[in-house]
């Protein structure tokens, strides 16, 4: 979707456009990744969405003015509904740490928590807040075996993103200007596999499905993938071989090879890391049954298949119309 050159401010009343046009101002003015200053844009934000709300503008305001979707907007917005009341000038809170925090998703008890340790001057980091989120949510999983790679992954020391490959989870809050994941994923990864197809093709799969037949390390995928809200993938002999998912996904879980991806798996996770209409990505050849349930829970699903075979075995075992397309 191409973004709009420029928010009409001639359809608002002359009230609502002084408003909105000032808090225009402010928030480009504020785009400084502070935990204040992203306290102050979630109210700005608040604030210019009621002016909106009734008029249905407040979409095309922010693909407008910043080339925003509605969900990096309410990155801003849930962290001044979740604290309205604190002050974040004196805390030192990484931001993606604040952004996890004032998930919906996330229990008071774990937000209060971490308030306070911010109270008490102690720094709070996203990997910690990771951690206490991520074992709150295995308890709704009883014996999963999902429990011991997450747990693990949650425990490794801090590294260099650009160089973290390892790890088995990885959980990315979208930044308003993301890094370039085109340089990450190949300067971070010089282990690239060698593609098994001459040549790449994409395929609509139902009504709401796209799947690539060709390599998953190269820009004919991931320059296709929209923001997602989850991906899944696996290890290949201890590496992760798609870092760049960091960059297009805000929850990022990496299996060992020996995990099973099923349906059930695929449901447990969808159900705690997205909701309804999210996108989905997964560049590990998901199996036929896992992309039935992907489509049974409303998700729109990116998969990736480095094998032809795989590709249309898993096409055949979904159930569901596969066409051929040419994307632009």
């Amino acid at each position: 979707m191409e973004l709009e050159p420029g928010f009409d401010y001639r359809v608002l009343s002359e009230k609502n456009r002084s408003l909105v046009q000032q808090r225009t101002k402010e928030l480009k003015e504020r785009l400084q990744r502070t935990a204040q200053d992203i306290w102050d844009i979630g109210k700005k934000l608040v604030e210019v969405r009621a002016e909106l709300k009734g008029h249905g503008y407040f979409d095309a305001w922010l693909r407008a003015e910043f080339g925003w979707s509605r969900r990096t907007a309410y990155n801003f917005i849930y962290v001044y509904e979740a604290f309205p009341y604190a002050k974040f000038a004196q805390m030192i809170i990484e931001p993606s740490a604040l952004y996890r925090l004032a998930s919906p998703s996330t229990p008071d008890a774990i937000r209060d928590k971490f308030i306070q340790q911010a109270n008490a001057g102690s720094k709070v980091t996203h990997k910690e807040v990771l951690k206490a989120v991520t074992e709150e949510k295995l308890k709704q999983i009883p014996n999963s075996p999902i429990e011991h790679s997450l747990k693990s992954a949650a425990a490794q020391p801090e590294e260099d993103p650009s160089l973290n490959i390892d790890k088995e989870v990885k959980s990315v809050v979208p930044e308003i200007q993301q890094p370039p994941y085109k340089a990450a994923a190949y300067k971070a990864n010089p282990t690239i596999v060698t593609p098994r197809f001459q040549q790449s093709h994409w395929y609509t799969l139902g009504m709401d499905h796209l799947l690539f037949c060709g390599d998953t390390n190269s820009p004919a995928f991931f320059d296709r993938l929209p923001e997602a809200a989850f991906a899944l993938d696996i290890a290949v002999g201890g590496k992760w071989q798609h870092d760049w998912l960091m960059y297009k996904a805000r929850s990022a879980l990496i299996l060992h090879p020996r995990e099973r991806i099923d349906g059930e798996r695929i449901r447990q996770l969808l159900l705690m890391f997205s909701e309804r209409e999210d996108a989905i990505i997964l560049p590990c050849a998901p199996s036929g049954e896992a992309i039935a349930t992907i489509g049974r829970l409303k998700r729109k699903l990116f998969a990736g298949y480095r094998n032809r075979q795989q590709c249309q075995q898993a096409i055949a075992d979904s159930g569901l119309k596969a066409q051929k397309v040419e994307l632009p």
